[in-house]
């Protein structure tokens, strides 16, 4: 066989497919306890974040043997933004929550129909274009929309932007009259859809990384199945990045130095806790031994 002629190989590396691939590595990675799946997830991430980027920021959409070019649509900002979410829900650095919000605002300023709401396919600096269309029905992968909709309702969730969570709405708006000819082709927007209209949790955990028990907390909380939740961590040490980001955390702080967590639902706090029980109590989920651990 080595004899034969090769077949070609696509050796290009694609924005978007790798937003697919980090969100699919950092929820395996907190899911199943699987270190080296967040570990390939950040190393994509960082891949992405420092070759496929302009001086202004804005994403490019192809790399190849170390030339990076083509300007970026829609999918590869709502995927990226999707990784970089997963990636901080798993390894809980600042920073990819940071760049989340930087893509995301990107995207806003240059994809958003400030006319119909909804996001273009294409930017709005794109050239020899005479429409330029969007699209909301999932395919093979699922829609840029949709994807960029549930991105929008979770940072809206963990940094208290109530602008975010409009234009999720905006968005449900523009496309619900195709929607519901059709709400079976329309999967991921139907994930949005019901992590708007159910109630969904902020959790913010407080602690010293390090400590072991933050570690169990945080744990613990990615074992039963709850997709409607963000989670946040607090260092011990104010962060002033974080309290910018999410000034509601800026008086959550640990008690008795032990790790804490704050259920919140509209950001409206329940007591905190620093029993495991208790916090799955609060978002509802009944205790089990065999979730809680030793």
């Amino acid at each position: 066989r080595k004899k034969r002629i090769r077949p070609q190989k696509d050796d290009k590396i694609l924005t978007d497919w790798n937003g697919l691939m980090i969100a699919s590595l950092a929820m395996g990675g907190r899911i199943l306890a699987e270190p080296e799946y967040t570990k390939a997830a950040t190393k994509a991430a960082d891949f992405v974040l420092n070759q496929l980027r302009q001086e202004n920021g804005r994403l490019l959409k192809r790399y190849r043997q170390g030339e990076a070019g083509l300007p970026a649509h829609l999918e590869d900002y709502a995927f990226m933004v999707w990784g970089l979410i997963e990636l901080y829900q798993s390894n809980l650095d600042l920073y990819y929550l940071e760049q989340a919000i930087e893509l995301n605002e990107l995207m806003l300023q240059h994809f958003w129909d400030q006319k119909n709401g909804g996001l273009f396919l294409t930017a709005d600096a794109s050239d020899n274009l005479l429409v330029r269309s969007k699209e909301i029905y999932d395919g093979a992968i699922p829609s840029g929309n949709s994807v960029a909709t549930l991105n929008l309702l979770r940072l809206g969730r963990m940094t208290a932007r109530n602008d975010y969570l409009h234009k999720a709405d905006e968005v449900f708006k523009a496309f619900s009259g195709s929607v519901a000819q059709g709400p079976s082709g329309h999967s991921f927007l139907m994930m949005a859809l019901e992590f708007a209209r159910d109630s969904s949790f902020e959790v913010v955990i407080t602690g010293s990384s390090e400590n072991r028990d933050v570690q169990q907390m945080i744990a613990a909380l990615w074992r039963p199945f709850l997709p409607n939740k963000v989670v946040l961590f607090r260092p011990e040490e104010e962060d002033i990045r974080l309290t910018q980001l999410a000034p509601y955390t800026a008086n959550q702080v640990p008690s008795e130095r032990r790790a804490t967590a704050y259920v919140c639902r509209n950001f409206s706090c329940q007591q905190p806790t620093t029993k495991i029980d208790k916090m799955l109590g609060l978002l509802g989920i009944e205790e089990e031994s065999s979730l809680i651990g030793d």
